[in-house]
């Protein structure tokens, strides 16, 4: 069978966006459409491994690893080991799901006008039926998202957009009424959030601070830094907080904004459902 090298690139370009942007939306990862477009680019362009001779098997996987963390890389960056290797395993996850498919098919079927060599899958189909099939797709990955970041029963989920310098990071966010967080000098109310959600947007000098890992410096290089002091079931404590540009939260069609307001960060993970607390005060109903 011909591969049309125009074809193979093409191809990949549209599947490799579509499974960046399902990664970032399964994960809360904002970034630029243009990353992600030359992430999806740089994939299709690895894509022409497929005409080199057929590798081992584990150089076939080393190989295929290399380049998802690249593309990972390049549409993410790296915003620190924790994230760098959630964004690299769900993005693992649903490529090789992708092509686990594929090759299913190929066995089964044998159907004409397919070739996978070195990993790469390569069918030759209109591009109507190739758009239709991976829009079903995203769509379908859209709904094992919505479930998997479902609330339990009883729980409010929203979502909260928090901006600092320009950079922007997207997660889910529970309503607490019993959170009343405030700042004390200011009467600024707080959000909760964990350190792995908001990480990329603190400057890297700072963040062993907000990960609990060393005491903070005598000159923090962040804007409105406090120490809010916060009282739960487990104890007491100071959680180190920056005052973000804004914070948007939504709920469906609906969103409020808000410029005065502080982030405190929660080194521990606060649930598989959500990244972020807020109070009662952060939302009219």
């Amino acid at each position: 069978m011909v591969v049309y090298i125009d074809v193979l690139v093409c191809l990949n370009l549209f599947v490799d966006y579509f499974l960046l942007l399902s990664v970032s939306r399964f994960c809360s990862a904002r970034t630029p459409n243009w990353r992600m477009l030359v992430a999806a680019l740089s994939g299709a362009l690895t894509s022409l491994v497929i005409f080199l001779p057929n590798l081992p098997v584990f150089l076939d996987l080393l190989l295929q690893l290399t380049m998802a963390a690249g593309i990972v890389l390049a549409a993410f960056g790296f915003g620190g080991l924790k994230r760098f290797l959630r964004l690299c395993g769900v993005f693992f996850g649903m490529t090789f799901a992708y092509g686990g498919i594929m090759m299913g098919l190929w066995l089964l079927l044998r159907p004409q006008g397919m070739v996978i060599n070195n990993g790469i899958v390569y069918f030759d189909i209109s591009p109507p039926l190739l758009i239709a099939a991976t829009l079903i797709s995203y769509g379908i990955i859209s709904l094992i998202r919505r479930f998997h970041h479902s609330a339990p029963a009883g729980e409010q989920l929203f979502r909260i957009t928090v901006s600092l310098d320009k950079r922007q990071v997207e997660c889910g966010a529970l309503l607490d009424t019993g959170n009343t967080l405030r700042d004390l000098f200011t009467d600024t109310p707080v959000v909760v959030m964990d350190f792995d959600a908001c990480q990329s947007l603190l400057p890297a000098p700072i963040r062993p601070v907000f990960a609990g890992m060393c005491d903070p410096p005598p000159s923090i290089p962040v804007e409105g830094f406090r120490l809010i002091p916060y009282s739960a079931v487990g104890g007491k404590g100071l959680l180190p907080a920056f005052s973000p540009d804004y914070v948007e939260i939504s709920s469906g069609r609906k969103k409020q904004r808000y410029d005065k307001v502080y982030v405190a960060v929660s080194k521990e993970k606060l649930s598989d459902h959500y990244e972020a607390l807020i109070g009662s005060q952060l939302w009219r109903s």
